[in-house]
């Protein structure tokens, strides 16, 4: 089913103002929306309910390892042009070391830089190539 832009902005709105045990189904993290920490917790139930739902595609997002990561880094990427420890924490329910930690493999793999800024302002950037383009797997290329 197909929608305006216009229609999926209220959707979202009206999705924000739906709760579970008093706290929104949806939040919103910079301009996107990601499933609040209660409605997360309720589709995840148990550690082994959400190794099920995760193979099947569902909350793969949080606590990902290896390439789940990358995609992750990648959607955001999608709309934003950097990420923080704190917005990947936020995005797939890690401890801010536990972000710092897996955006810092990805340095090491060579899919992320660290940007300049340090402390509170840190963040991590798309690599570029010698052109000073995006990388391939940048959609906006």
């Amino acid at each position: 089913m197909q929608r305006t832009t216009e229609e999926a902005a209220e959707a979202l709105e009206i999705a924000h103002r739906c709760v579970v045990d008093g706290q929104p189904l949806i939040s919103p993290l910079k301009n996107v929306w990601t499933l609040s920490n209660e409605a997360r917790r309720i589709v995840g139930g148990q550690t082994a309910d959400r190794k099920m739902l995760q193979r099947q595609r569902v909350l793969w997002f949080i606590t990902p390892g290896g390439d789940a990561a990358s995609e992750v880094v990648g959607q955001w990427f999608e709309v934003q042009d950097r990420i923080s420890s704190g917005d990947y924490s936020k995005l797939t329910g890690l401890t801010l070391a536990g972000a710092r930690g897996a955006l810092d493999r990805l340095v090491q793999d060579g899919r992320l830089v660290r940007g300049d800024a340090t402390g509170r302002n840190a963040h991590y950037l798309q690599p570029v190539n010698a052109y000073g383009l995006y990388s391939e797997s940048d959609s906006r290329v």
